[in-house]
């Protein structure tokens, strides 16, 4: 079957497991909340539709589109409820956007969705998946798509079985679906998404424009479009006719147990078990788990209770992730260093480039050998390599500032990050400052030297002059100020978490408009919680039209006790 042959070519065998015999049950139901407001992605701003099930009038349900009401965080069926009924009812052509952080299972979500849609071609009636769809074509932007091209000859180099069938799809935009997945790898974007003239299918132009004109409708005009990317590179669309927002919200309670049971044990312990003692113990991790990367992280990491205590922040669980799997490599203790250094520079050019996926070339650059590496740093997906999770990534990116020889300033660093606008150093930044916390590097302690004295200073140098800018302005910025909290509840700096809490009189993370307010997630409240229980007292915290879970509630109760006022 055509159809079915496309999708098994190109979403078989990824990180989010292979189509074969699983089907989409091997992919993990994701937590998913939809909505069409902008700025939803850059200020946490999670809405929904409104569901508009009272009688049949349609002419009364187009007048109603559009309205909004706040809606919590609960599991969905990605393939019904994610883009199932909202998306076939609402878009027989048109733009869909799946937005997300790294790592929060954006990808396995497309997986998902195109292994049913793959599986079901020989259904019918009910059972039949997006059948308007003869071809649903997958491309996974970065790497590849950097010189200009055609539409006809990016289809044509992902899908060469396909040429013969150009015609057709040219002809009959309204049967396909395309894919676009990893928009903030694409180079040369949002600066490259311009254009206004018409084009066809055999026109040149640079990968983004392209993309672009697809969106305005100037390029296969009537096809169905869904992109996907992290929620800076989604900006642009906030002025397009977007018509559907999908935002990947994480994993449920009892998804994370079936994903957890889903991964290969490691160490002689099920990766459930080690979820189950994780969650049970500390509620810190029970909120990080929400996100598949690190619950993939906790269940992969060595946290015996007996070695340590548990780890209470992102740092501290990437350094002991670190170093189970650094206890497996075959090479002798004092080439570590050495290993995680270049490592840690390769995954540093990786986010400078947008990408996550590596050539063996690029490893040998870097004096490694990729197929030499254990699969705790490194992992095969496809032709290329890759870190296990986006977050490892990112952490070994900071750990290997640490380890450098070459005299580079941390303060530069610190810098250069904190001034990117588009989110790709945002993990990165807090990374750099957590490592400035003798708890998170003491995991490291007999598998890599000491972190240089000279470097943590800098760090913390840098922390505090960000705290004293906060302090000093008249306004708050809720996004800045959640951004700082992090930055502190990272590197357990407490005498600068009580400055901060001193210079501000009130926390207004609520607005007076519903869709103004924000979401904190459990991890946002504890890095709240963390700097505003060493404040002897706060006038007033408002969370107007927030959406905070009882597990964020929690973590907030110190900071709480310090409160004159809850709004």
């Amino acid at each position: 079957m055509e159809a079915q042959r496309v999708a098994e070519t190109k979403i078989g065998g990824g990180r989010g497991g292979s189509l074969g015999a699983q089907g989409r049950e091997g992919y993990p139901e994701l937590v998913t909340i939809i909505s069409t407001l902008e700025e939803s992605a850059a200020a946490h701003e999670q809405l929904a539709w409104n569901t508009l099930t009272d009688g049949d009038d349609q002419e009364e349900e187009r007048r109603n589109w559009g309205q909004f009401v706040k809606r919590p965080m609960e599991p969905m069926d990605p393939t019904y409820e994610l883009f199932g009924t909202s998306f076939t009812a609402c878009l027989s052509d048109g733009l869909t956007v799946l937005g997300g952080g790294p790592g929060m299972g954006k990808t396995v979500a497309l997986r998902r969705l195109l292994a049913q849609w793959a599986t079901s071609q020989a259904e019918t009636g009910p059972e039949a998946f997006y059948p308007q769809f003869h071809f649903a074509l997958y491309f996974e932007l970065g790497r590849g798509t950097e010189e200009p091209c055609s539409l006809e000859s990016l289809v044509t180099r992902a899908y060469p079985h396909l040429g013969r069938l150009l015609p057709y799809l040219w002809q009959t935009p309204e049967s396909l679906l395309l894919v676009f997945d990893g928009l903030e790898r694409l180079k040369g974007w949002p600066e490259g998404a311009t254009g206004s003239s018409l084009m066809e299918p055999q026109d040149e132009a640079a990968v983004p424009a392209l993309l672009w004109a697809m969106c305005q409708g100037r390029l296969l005009a009537g096809c169905t479009l869904l992109i996907c990317g992290r929620h800076q590179a989604l900006r642009p669309f906030q002025q397009t006719g977007v018509q559907l927002w999908v935002e990947a919200a994480g994993l449920g309670e009892a998804s994370r147990r079936a994903y957890a049971a889903g991964l290969a044990p490691r160490r002689g312990e099920p990766p459930s078990t080690a979820l189950e003692r994780a969650q049970g113990q500390s509620d810190y991790l029970r909120g990080l788990c929400r996100e598949p990367a690190y619950c993939w992280l906790v269940c992969c990491s060595p946290l015996d209770p007996t070695e340590g205590p548990l780890p209470r922040t992102t740092t501290q669980l990437l350094a002991t992730y670190l170093r189970g799997a650094l206890r497996e490599e075959q090479q002798a203790p004092g080439g570590l260093p050495g290993l995680v250094s270049r490592l840690g520079d390769l995954a540093l050019e990786g986010l400078a480039q947008r990408t996550l996926r590596f050539r063996e070339e690029d490893f040998r650059r870097h004096g490694l050998e990729a197929s030499s590496l254990g699969r705790g740093l490194v992992q095969r997906v496809g032709q290329a390599y890759a870190f296990p999770q986006p977050p490892l990534q990112e952490f070994l990116a900071a750990l290997a500032q640490y380890l450098a020889e070459d005299g580079r300033s941390l303060l530069e660093l610190l810098h250069a990050a904190h001034g990117s606008d588009d989110g790709r150093y945002q993990g990165y930044l807090r990374f750099l400052l957590g490592l400035s916390s003798r708890s998170s590097s003491r995991a490291l302690e007999g598998l890599l030297p000491p972190l240089p004295h000279r470097a943590v200073c800098d760090a913390i140098l840098w922390l505090e002059g960000l705290v004293q800018s906060e302090g000093k302005k008249r306004e708050v910025s809720r996004r800045r100020l959640l951004n700082v909290a992090h930055y502190l509840h990272e590197a357990r700096n407490q005498r600068l978490a009580r400055q901060l809490a001193r210079s501000v009189s009130r926390l207004p993370l609520g607005s007076e408009k519903p869709q103004a307010g924000i979401r904190l997630d459990p991890p946002d409240c504890a890095a709240l919680a963390y700097v505003f229980r060493h404040c002897e007292s706060i006038d007033t915290f408002s969370f107007d039209n927030c959406y905070v879970q009882a597990e964020g509630i929690r973590h907030l109760l110190p900071a709480f006790l310090n409160c004159k006022r809850i709004r």
